[in-house]
């Protein structure tokens, strides 16, 4: 009797792991799937409607099933953080009316701290920006949000990584 309580507990389980074993092998697919539509509908939306919409200079279209797709312009702004690169942005910035947003701070080598009670001491100007305040500044030179553009994307400092991106949203 013992034996076949055993049995019969071990096939059931048997049963049971084939069945949890197809639905991984189910979940994968459908991942896989999923994934795949994923990409070509990003792809679409990102680069094949974006362009053709802005070619043909349409911002929304009504669908005749129903909805709405928009044409949405994204910007990016990702600064380059060396001191370098900060100073070519500080300098642009005064030049271009944008000297509110640099935050300025000086560094003092340890070697002249005795100096810091004394007039005249040595520092390194540091400037710093708020990379959101720094796009939405960018984004209104240039015109975006309806104001009179003030200057071209390919004049703002590459070292800024500031770009415009068309996708296409919809409502279904």
């Amino acid at each position: 009797m013992f034996d076949e309580d055993n049995n019969a507990m071990l096939k059931n389980l048997s049963e049971m792991g084939e069945r949890l074993k197809q639905l991984k092998l189910d979940m994968d697919v459908a991942e896989a799937q999923y994934s795949d539509a994923k990409k070509a509908y990003e792809h679409y939306a990102n680069q094949i409607l974006p362009m053709e919409m802005f070619t043909a200079g349409v911002a929304e279209v009504k669908l005749m099933s129903g909805g709405t797709m928009s044409y949405v312009r994204k910007f990016y702004c990702q600064p380059n953080k060396n001191d370098t690169d900060k100073q070519v942005m500080s300098m642009w910035l005064r030049e271009n009316g944008g000297e509110h947003l640099i935050k300025e701070k000086a560094s003092v080598d340890a070697s002249q701290m005795d100096a810091l009670r004394a007039s005249g001491i040595p520092y390194v100007e540091i400037s710093d920006f708020n990379t959101n305040s720094l796009k939405a500044f960018l984004t209104d030179k240039i015109g975006a949000k309806g104001g009179i553009a003030q200057i071209q994307v390919q004049d703002i400092p590459a070292c800024m990584h500031f770009q415009e991106v068309g996708i296409v949203t919809i409502d279904v």
